[in-house]
C-alpha cells in the first residue's frame, strides 16, 4: 500500500502483492466464489492505481496490467480442476459450455434403493 502512495512499486513488486493478497482472500474466504472474491481483489487494485495516480499524477498502465493478469493466473489455476472434469466427462465438448447441463439439479423419475451393509433397500419408487 505504501508502495503504491510514495511510487516507488515496481511491477514484480505489484506482481506478488497481487498473487499474495489473491492467495490470502481465497483462504481465508473458502465459501465463497473465488472469481468474486478474484473479481473484489481486481477492484482493490485499480483502487490503489487510481488513489497512485492522483497521488503521483501518472497512472502506471503496465503495473496495473501485470497485477491483474496475476490475478488471471490465480483463476484459472483455481478452474483447471472443472476443465479438467469436464474433458474427462466429455471430451468433445465445446470448452464453454457447463459440465453439468442446466437440468442437472432436477430430479430423476427412477426408483433409489438404500444399500446398508450390502443389503439393498428401497427408499422411495418415483423422484416427487
Amino acid at each position: 500500500m505504501v508502495g503504491y502512495f510514495t511510487g516507488n512499486l515496481t511491477e514484480d513488486q505489484s506482481a506478488r502483492g497481487a498473487l499474495a493478497l489473491g492467495i490470502v482472500v481465497l483462504v481465508a474466504a473458502p465459501g465463497h466464489r473465488g472469481v468474486h472474491l478474484l473479481g473484489a481483489v481486481a477492484i482493490w487494485l485499480t483502487a490503489c492505481e487510481f488513489l497512485s495516480a492522483s497521488r503521483t499524477g501518472d497512472f502506471a498502465l503496465w503495473r496495473w496490467a501485470v497485477a491483474l493478469a496475476t490475478l488471471a493466473v490465480i483463476m484459472i489455476l483455481t478452474r483447471l480442476p472443472e476443465f479438467r472434469a469436464g474433458a474427462r466427462a466429455n471430451p468433445w465438448r465445446e470448452p464453454g459450455t457447463p459440465v453439468r447441463p442446466a437440468h442437472a439439479s432436477v430430479p430423476a423419475n427412477v426408483a433409489i434403493a438404500k444399500v446398508v451393509e450390502g443389503q439393498g433397500h428401497w427408499v422411495i419408487s418415483k423422484a416427487a
